[in-house]
């Protein structure tokens, strides 16, 4: 499961947990600064399920000290399998602060390579991995595979590759022919990562590519049980409305009353994709600010459409009920 901020917190990686119990899970995107110095949204934002494993924090930052202490601080006082680099994030306020994929500019490869070398000895028997995307500003063949060559000699143990550049952000489709080149390039797994919408399209990515791995983000938002559909079942029949409520309510425990609204309107502008009318539906929860009046907006919907409650959904991705 991708890391996602403001997504991937407990709350949400409980749900997931109903539906696997093996898929790798994410932080949400940590700062090593904000780690180190105490900051307000650490409590929330590294909170951890008895469930969570396998989980791997996510880690943003630019300054490799500052990149090293998070790391040996986030595992000294937690059990996890590692810790993963983010070099793909695009989002402008993220890029202005020359983190996320503004790493990936050619004039920042050393600074890369510092970051990982310490990273890699303060961590001692976790796994280091990098999250990154095809170059920026844009993709830069020659420079990607010298940088992840790199990774590979520092001692990172695997890669996620996002088929995308910086400053395509989440325009046009994700490339995966350079998920292939670059598996065939290293000796350490590729995760391929982007715009795979079904347990079908994994499967084909993984046979087409021959990565090391498939990770899921924005699907996986809007259909917490496609890595069911992955693992073993053929279809599977799910309660919309139950999954939702119990999500809404889980957030509304576990986060400052600060972010319910926001964290809620988050996941549901993915999860009301499901719905026939779901526009409608979102209208309406737009509107709403607490747990209790999304929940009722939801219930009305299905009050109206209660054949829409129970839906089947196949590994094609297709919904048949």
């Amino acid at each position: 499961m991708a890391p996602i901020a403001e997504i991937t917190n407990a709350a949400f990686r409980k749900t997931l947990r109903k539906f696997t119990s093996s898929v790798i899970l994410h932080s949400e995107m940590l700062s090593a600064g904000s780690v180190l110095r105490g900051g307000f949204k650490n409590a929330h934002m590294t909170l951890r399920n008895a469930s969570d494993e396998p989980f791997v924090y996510q880690l943003l930052g630019n300054d490799p000290r500052d990149m090293a202490a998070a790391c040996a601080f986030l595992t000294e006082t937690n059990d996890c399998l590692g810790v993963d680099i983010n070099m793909g994030c695009s989002a402008p306020d993220i890029v202005k602060k020359d983190c996320g994929s503004k790493l990936l500019h050619v004039e920042n490869y050393t600074l890369c390579r510092d970051i990982i070398s310490r990273c890699r000895s303060a961590l001692k028997n976790r796994n280091l991995s990098v999250k990154l995307r095809t170059g920026y500003p844009d993709y830069n063949a020659e420079h990607l595979f010298k940088l992840c060559r790199m990774f590979e000699a520092e001692g990172v143990d695997y890669v996620t590759l996002h088929g995308r550049s910086g400053n395509q952000a989440f325009r046009r489709t994700a490339d995966w022919n350079i998920v292939k080149l670059l598996a065939g390039e290293l000796k350490i797994p590729v995760i391929g990562n982007g715009d795979v919408h079904s347990p079908e399209n994994a499967f084909k990515r993984l046979t087409e590519t021959s990565c090391g791995g498939i990770m899921i983000g924005r699907m996986a938002v809007q259909e917490p049980w496609i890595f069911a559909l992955c693992e073993i079942e053929e279809q599977i029949t799910v309660d919309l409305l139950l999954i939702a409520e119990e999500l809404i309510l889980e957030l509304e425990k576990t986060l400052p009353c600060e972010y319910h609204k926001s964290r809620m309107h988050r996941f549901l502008a993915y999860y009301y994709k499901n719905l026939k009318f779901g526009h409608s539906a979102f209208s309406k929860i737009r509107s709403a600010s607490t747990a209790s009046e999304m929940i009722h907006a939801l219930n009305e919907y299905f009050i109206c459409n209660p054949h829409e409650r129970n839906a089947t959904f196949l590994k094609s991705g297709k919904r048949i009920s």
